[in-house]
């Protein structure tokens, strides 16, 4: 038996060696025999790869930072060009960051498909196998279409190109891309069997659990501008969980004030150091201005987020992964589940009860005794509340601020254009650009033949 499991384990080896080029160069496929539950799970735990293998390319692209003009003319052209949203930086950045992305695909991949082959095993770990393999399928297609494909528009969905849905080992399958509409379906049909499936105990928070799902799920649902959905799943997930870490215990002198799967972390996962996160480097990406601006003085935040450079700028140290790296927190937190909750309570009707999520947040977020409770009876107001908050607590928070960029696009009064300044030269990101979706691989539409992002 425990052979059986080291000739799994010895292929996915070999197989996720060969993988390094999915997509682009076709691997060799060794065939694996069933194996024990066990060892799918062993394979689940790689958490080098499905906890930290994403790029940072969203949160290049966000306006939580700059650079100065010098330490932008020192960059690399790819680094030059991701920076300034440059519609032709596809193959020289992210070819390495498509690959780790569909590399990652093959592990829940492999499990689903071994797990079809075994009906024998204990059940309630069958199940629960399952139900994280379904989260990681679903967590690697979203980070996948928030980078390579546009914005989610229900209209337009059907018609608009998603990504490719790799989900067979088979490496004569033929790569297509499907529509939005399929990729968003998908991704939320493999949550909603996630959550049926997993425990509610969060005892890893490096392993999905039902807490997990229902947050991943909000933070989906959110990005499609599925208000109800993400309401739904952010409350169900905050009854499950709901700690919250106050920032009054925390030394906010520390190089990393926050430590590392904190009690508020549902499921820990970072951005790889991708070719481009040099960029994000706490020497160089220098705190928006604007962004420093909204922070109250009694706002413990502004200390426990930031640091002031020698030239009076501040870099960003309050990382969710407990430093100050260029690898950034991508993963799921009750700060962002109340901040979800509060924002569609408000946009369903509910203004007192979302502003109750984020005044509970709050009261943890201000030194102790001076947060006096924000009340509002318009809605319009009680938003823009809310999304500030949201603004001012997620930032650099790998990806959502690119993320909600991207939704804000369709609703004109939250429109943002973000604009980066370099040699006296002014480059904008207008809404609706065709720049929200990355380019894919060159060489990747070279050997599939899939359809290429617009520009």
């Amino acid at each position: 038996m425990q052979k059986r499991k080291l000739i799994l384990l010895a292929s996915i080896c070999l197989l996720l060696i060969s993988c390094q080029k999915q997509l682009d160069v076709k691997p060799d496929k060794k065939l694996v025999e069933p194996v024990q539950l066990s060892a799918l799970q062993n394979l689940l735990n790689n958490d080098s790869y499905l906890n930290d293998g994403y790029i940072p390319q969203t949160e290049v692209g966000s306006d939580n930072y700059y650079l100065t003009t010098t330490d932008f003319n020192a960059q690399n052209e790819a680094n030059q060009r991701a920076y300034l949203w440059d519609s032709q930086a596809g193959d020289i950045q992210l070819q390495d960051g498509w690959r780790l992305h569909y590399r990652n695909l093959l592990y829940p991949t492999l499990v689903l498909e071994q797990l079809e082959k075994i009906k024998d095993q204990d059940i309630a770990t069958r199940n629960d196998i399952k139900g994280q393999a379904h989260f990681f399928r679903a967590w690697i297609l979203f980070n996948t279409a928030v980078t390579w494909a546009m914005p989610y528009n229900t209209e337009l969905a059907p018609t608009t190109p998603g990504i490719p849905l790799r989900l067979t080992s088979d490496i004569n399958a033929p790569t297509v891309r499907a529509s939005l509409a399929d990729t968003y379906q998908l991704i939320i049909a493999d949550l909603e069997t996630a959550i049926a499936l997993l425990p509610i105990s969060i005892n890893y928070v490096t392993r999905p659990s039902r807490p997990a799902a229902y947050a991943l799920l909000a933070r989906v649902a959110l990005s499609m501008r599925a208000y109800k959905m993400a309401y739904e799943a952010a409350t169900q997930s905050l009854q499950l969980y709901n700690q919250v870490l106050d920032y009054n215990e925390l030394n906010a002198g520390n190089i990393a004030p926050v430590p590392a799967r904190n009690v508020e972390v549902i499921f820990h996962c970072g951005s790889s150091g991708g070719t481009n996160a040099n960029v994000l480097r706490y020497q160089l990406a220098k705190v928006d201005t604007v962004l420093l601006a909204m922070y109250a003085p009694n706002d413990l935040r502004k200390q426990v987020f930031f640091a002031r450079n020698s030239d009076n700028s501040y870099y960003f140290k309050g990382n969710y992964n407990g430093s100050r790296t260029a690898i950034r927190f991508n993963g799921l937190a009750v700060d962002e589940v109340l901040l979800i909750a509060a924002e569609t309570a408000v946009r369903e009707g509910r203004i007192q009860e979302g502003l109750g999520y984020v005044n509970h947040l709050l009261q943890r977020r201000w030194k102790r005794g001076e947060y006096a409770n924000y009340e509002t009876q318009n809605a319009k107001e009680a938003l823009m509340f809310v999304l500030n908050e949201r603004r001012k607590q997620l930032c650099f928070r790998s990806g959502l601020r690119w993320q909600d960029l991207r939704r804000f696009s369709f609703e004109p009064e939250l429109l943002v254009t973000p604009i980066r300044k370099v040699n006296n030269v002014i480059y904008t990101l207008p809404s609706g650009s065709l720049l929200y979706a990355s380019m894919i691989p060159y060489s990747v539409i070279q050997l599939t033949g899939i359809q290429q992002n617009s520009r």
